[in-house]
């Protein structure tokens, strides 16, 4: 398909996500996501995020990059991230984080792989973050949403979340809603990850 219609297809979405929505909107896209914390010796260095898609997008993303095969080449990889996935920096890559009450803005990822399972897309990225380790805990609240309610993020069932974490550090992790983040006019609250970590004694 030619190179074109990617940048008519996404500068689209986009536009779309901008728009006013009423309190009856409702998404387009649906995505599974699961998040693995990933700390090393100093403290926390990130999220290695999975996103995964509805298979109606996931055929349109194999379509618009012109896939042959089972998988995407290394070119198709790039020309995707480029297209398709590079944009979402204008909307922090729809993360959210907070340290110790204070909104971390994401400003970069890095690290970005797309395949195909199940007929079903799945990008995985990385986003950095680094918060020290001290002695008394730090609190780290993560999720992922879109606020425009065009992308319907939904924690994945089988395993959202994952700690990898060295035995210098102590982590303990739940998932809570939060009714401050309500969408649908309050009708639903996102969860979200809420973990603190500290050296252990």
């Amino acid at each position: 398909m030619p190179k074109v219609k990617l940048f008519l297809f996404w500068p689209l979405l986009l536009a779309l996500l901008a728009m006013p929505r009423p309190a009856d909107a409702h998404p387009h896209v649906w995505v599974d996501y699961a998040v693995t914390v990933v700390f090393n010796d100093q403290g926390l260095a990130g999220f290695h995020l999975q996103w995964t898609f509805d298979e109606m997008f996931s055929e349109q993303i194999r379509d618009l990059a012109g896939l042959q095969g089972p998988q995407p080449t290394p070119e198709q990889t790039r020309l995707i991230q480029t297209e398709l996935f590079d944009n979402l920096r204008n909307y922090r890559y729809f993360t959210r984080i907070w340290i110790d009450g204070q909104e971390f803005r994401v400003q970069f990822v890095r690290d970005f792989q797309v395949r195909f399972a199940d007929n079903r897309a799945v990008y995985e990225f990385f986003v950095p973050c680094t918060v020290a380790a001290i002695t008394t805990p730090k609190q780290i609240r993560f999720l992922a949403m879109d606020p425009e309610i065009f992308v319907d993020f939904t924690w994945d069932a089988r395993r959202p979340v994952g700690i990898e974490h060295p035995p210098s550090l102590r982590v303990t992790h739940e998932l809570r809603e939060e009714p401050s983040l309500s969408l649908f006019g309050g009708l639903f609250a996102p969860r979200a990850l809420h973990f603190q970590f500290q050296r252990a004694s």
